[in-house]
């Protein structure tokens, strides 16, 4: 099994967010979004530079901008 790789990347040109992910980093993606839904509770999504794990640093998209941060809120 491979490390979860996971970037969430703004591409300006299209005026568009790029998620990129190996099976690893959808499989965390899912899990927390299953547990913001189960607990309606936000969850964050973080780099490492910003204190987390579950990010990757590198953008893929040559022109995109990394996003080092996402929460995900539920709403009721």
């Amino acid at each position: 099994m491979s490390s979860p790789f996971l970037t969430f990347e703004i591409n300006e040109e299209q005026e568009s967010i790029e998620i990129h992910a190996n099976a690893e980093g959808v499989a965390v993606l899912i899990r927390l979004l299953e547990l913001a839904s189960r607990t309606n509770d936000h969850q964050h999504l973080m780099t490492p530079e910003w204190g987390g794990n579950e990010l990757s640093p590198q953008p893929q998209g040559s022109s995109n901008h990394l996003v080092n941060h996402v929460r995900i809120i539920p709403w009721k």
